[in-house]
């Protein structure tokens, strides 16, 4: 083999073992832009979490969320776990089971049912007798959307005032 077939071997086998090498460099986003994906993470916000129903045994919650798909291509939810704080104490977790399917550039509401036992709840009704002004809610959830490219993990964390329905007349009787 003579010295210049022998630099032409070395330089592309450097030329291969460069680029591959710089392959993990350039990640996911430079595949899905050359093949025309790429996925914008969906934006979800607490729009209200509202007590339905309050006794004894326990209290009923309905957590609203608004879920805002940016991409031109649908993504389904196709899981929920969550868990419900008031006032920093973790009153509930659960799971949203149904899945949902979130159109091409849409937002989609979703109101979902939380309830809580009687332990927590006999503070909680305590707090909302009292001043139902007082009580913050905080949801954490991790929301899991099957897209084209694979499935997408969002966790989501938002704060606000509790909404109540409860009567004037059992309002600031604790």
């Amino acid at each position: 083999m003579s010295f210049s077939q022998q630099r032409r071997r070395s330089l592309l086998l450097l030329t291969l073992l460069v680029g591959s090498s710089s392959l993990p460099f350039l990640g996911c986003s430079f595949f899905k832009k050359t093949i025309g994906w790429v996925v914008s993470r969906p934006r979800i916000e607490l729009r209200q979490v509202s007590v339905k129903k309050a006794s004894l045994s326990g209290i009923q919650f309905e957590v609203g969320l608004l879920v805002h798909n940016p991409n031109d291509f649908e993504l389904r939810l196709s899981r929920l776990n969550y868990d419900l704080s008031l006032n920093e104490q973790q009153v509930a977790e659960g799971s949203y089971p149904e899945k949902i399917v979130i159109p091409a550039a849409e937002t989609v509401a979703l109101n979902l049912p939380v309830s809580i036992g009687m332990a927590p709840s006999l503070l909680i009704l305590r707090r909302l007798l009292s001043d139902p002004a007082a009580i913050k809610a905080k949801w954490r959830a991790s929301t899991y959307f099957d897209s084209p490219v694979g499935e997408l993990e969002i966790r989501f964390s938002d704060e606000r005032q509790l909404k109540t329905s409860l009567p004037r007349s059992m309002a600031g009787k604790a």
